[in-house]
């Protein structure tokens, strides 16, 4: 599949609000997931979320016409999440993704996510050893989901935080590498302000086959 532009602008102003919610709001734009849902899933594909959070790849999928299976741990996120979705989908699990051979998911054309930054076991920052052990792990029990033939998108950005100024992006496209076929990494360009803050005005879409 040919690349149109390395970077892109994507406006995350464009999402639907959060109800009854006070905080940072660190989704990705939903014309972010249009996109790539609609460039690396055909119409009627499947796609999984394994971090869905507050629902965005929900959103983006149903109106393109695909299936999404979407995870997130966290009750109150999930919760969240329904009110945006508007509907409980029963493809919207309230489980760790690391639980996702329990569940009996067909497999997906695409695995579209944003992974968290910080830890995949609680909130706290865990260091880079830990932090890079869970996520191998993680996507490497993905694998085994995705088709053959499928592609697995991951929207991450490098971070700077009480660990100090950390390559996330580059190691994660590293460290996926072992496991995936990269193919090519795209820039996100933030359009407007952001709740990101400072160092967070751009990410990287990273491309891989299976």
């Amino acid at each position: 599949m040919a690349q149109d532009k390395s970077w892109l602008i994507f406006d995350g102003r464009n999402n639907p609000p959060i109800p009854d919610y006070n905080g940072p709001d660190y989704r990705f734009p939903i014309d972010l997931a249009e996109y790539v849902i609609s460039r690396f899933c055909s119409e009627g594909g499947t796609v999984l979320d394994p971090f869905a959070g507050f629902g965005t790849s929900f959103l983006a999928a149903r109106a393109l016409n695909r299936k999404c299976y979407g995870f997130e741990k966290d009750p109150k996120t999930y919760e969240t999440a329904l009110k945006i979705i508007g509907d409980k989908p029963e493809t919207f699990i309230n489980d760790s993704i690391q639980n996702v051979e329990n569940h009996g998911l067909e497999k997906a054309d695409l695995i579209f996510t944003s992974p968290p930054y910080a830890s995949f076991r609680g909130t706290q920052n865990d260091p880079e050893e830990i932090y890079f052990k869970d996520f191998e792990e993680i996507f490497l029990k993905l694998k085994n989901i995705l088709k053959p033939t499928g592609k697995l998108v991951v929207e991450i950005a490098n971070v700077h935080d009480n660990r100090g100024a950390l390559p996330l992006a580059f190691i994660a496209a590293l460290t996926l590498r072992k496991h995936y076929k990269f193919e090519y990494e795209i820039i996100n360009c933030a359009a407007g302000n952001t709740d990101d803050g400072e160092h967070y005005d751009h990410s990287y879409i990273l491309v891989f086959s299976a």
